[in-house]
């Protein structure tokens, strides 16, 4: 069943990228021949593929990739605070995604009344024995939400996203 594509910021040791980004998608091109990768900054690379979020936690477990630290799952780009503070609600109960916690990183005009107001507007979506961790960041020039799918932890993967 083929879905939407599905793109992944993917966090690794620094110099590592090239071997990281060639190993993950020899792991998942099996499964989705039109998988696609870019390193984007030391550390960084941008995945796409038409997996969805499930499948590859699977086969990331399952085929575990050295020097690999973390997956998140874009779900929505804004174009600026106003936008995703009126949707981001929304988008996360579309999904069926509960909030754990909220992560801000790197974005440009953060003021934290906007974190208070974030926290306000998903009030009824957190649930800290379900929920996932959620980022937002800047990606590409605009604001990324995103989930943590899962991240390593102490040598083994802790699963975070219920997506």
């Amino acid at each position: 069943m083929e879905h939407d594509s599905v793109k992944m910021i993917v966090t690794c040791q620094p110099g590592k990228e090239k071997r990281v980004l060639a190993d993950l998608l020899d792991a998942l091109f099996p499964y989705d021949t039109s998988v696609k990768g870019d390193v984007k900054a030391p550390g960084r690379i941008i995945v796409e593929t038409r997996l969805p979020p499930s499948s590859l936690r699977s086969i990331l477990v399952k085929y575990p990739i050295r020097g690999l630290r973390s997956v998140k799952v874009i779900l929505s780009y804004y174009r600026n605070w106003e936008e995703l503070l009126r949707n981001i609600a929304g988008l996360l109960e579309r999904r069926g995604v509960f909030v754990k916690k909220i992560s801000v990183n790197r974005v440009p005009g953060w003021r934290q009344e906007n974190y208070y107001l974030l926290k306000k507007s998903l009030k009824k979506l957190f649930n800290k024995q379900n929920g996932s961790i959620i980022t937002i960041e800047e990606v590409e020039g605009k604001i990324a939400v995103e989930v943590i799918l899962f991240r390593l932890t102490y040598d083994s993967f802790s699963h975070h996203a219920k997506i």
